[in-house]
């Protein structure tokens, strides 16, 4: 039973001290599942194979690495110490994959939207799916970036104790200054909202409509995360707040994208090239707490690292 237990505990802090590499495969393979499935538009220019594709596969793309974050996030809440504070942030992060895993499993797949679309059903069927798909939105958006933002703070307030959370520099400021003035613009905006409501505000719409401000808070947040993982000067750990800023960076992109083409800033054809920039933001979200796990695994198992 012990050299059970001990073959067990290797090869886990084998494959712990690899998370990144086994992160980034598991991206590549779900990255090239998706392009043979969309092989027809890539041969012949077939938009409904590539819809398919992007529907289905795309959904496991997200779905799995939605999956990969939460378990990878429970565990680097598990590896650091009680009273750590740390260890509360990377609860909360992990409560923010268990959203976003959650709500991409009910909107792609127990709407039906991976299999047939935004409409698959009809009759009451189709008013059930669209509520169980609203629902699952406010928990993969609006909730998910509650409890990011959250974790994120608890991160930033330990680095800026510990010193290590420098003034941003002239293009820090300017990126900070405009995701103030976003926050502080879709703060308004949701105010006019609210104010215009002649009843009381449906809950699902209220958190819809508060999505675009807590995104603002984490743009906030992204760019001091930056700045404190420079301050590292590389490293694992380093690497994991600047793959998080990167993560909340390509998802207000991918906001910015859906609001565009909705009004017509751009071509609706540009909505395929938005379905990158969400893969890219899982891969992102995955690929953070990996480095975590890897170097908490490595510092406490200095052997593993010439392995």
């Amino acid at each position: 039973m012990k050299l059970a237990q001990a073959e067990r505990a290797y090869w886990l802090g084998a494959a712990g001290a690899h998370a990144v590499n086994l992160v980034r495969w598991l991206v590549a393979c779900l990255a090239v599942l998706v392009l043979w499935a969309a092989r027809g538009f890539i041969l012949q220019g077939d938009l409904g194979e590539l819809n398919s594709a992007l529907r289905l596969y795309g959904s496991v793309f997200l779905i799995g690495l939605a999956a990969v974050e939460y378990l990878l996030a429970l565990v680097s809440w598990r590896l650091f110490a009680p009273g750590d504070r740390l260890r509360q942030a990377w609860l909360l992060l992990s409560f923010a994959a268990a959203c976003r895993l959650l709500g991409l499993i009910g909107a792609n797949l127990y709407s039906g939207f991976a299999f047939w679309g935004d409409r698959p059903f009809r009759g009451p069927a189709a008013e059930e799916a669209g509520l169980i798909r609203d629902i699952s939105l406010s928990f993969s958006t609006p909730i998910a970036v509650l409890f990011m933002a959250a974790g994120l703070l608890i991160v930033l307030r330990a680095y800026k104790s510990l010193g290590m959370l420098p003034r941003p520099g002239p293009a820090g400021s300017i990126l900070l200054g405009a995701a103030a003035i976003f926050l502080v613009l879709e703060g308004l905006e949701f105010r006019r909202w609210l104010a215009g409501l002649s009843g009381p505000a449906p809950l699902l719409k209220m958190l819809s409509w508060m999505n675009d401000p807590l995104t603002g808070l984490l743009l906030l947040e992204a760019v001091l995360l930056a700045r404190a993982a420079g301050a590292m000067r590389g490293g694992l750990i380093g690497s994991c707040w600047k793959t998080y800023a990167v993560a909340v960076f390509l998802t207000a992109f991918g906001d910015l994208g859906i609001w565009a083409t909705s009004y017509g800033w751009l071509p609706w054809q540009y909505v395929y090239v938005n379905s990158g920039v969400w893969m890219a933001a899982a891969a992102a979200f995955a690929l953070a707490p990996a480095y975590q796990v890897e170097a908490i695994v490595r510092a406490r198992n200095p052997w593993l690292s010439a392995a």
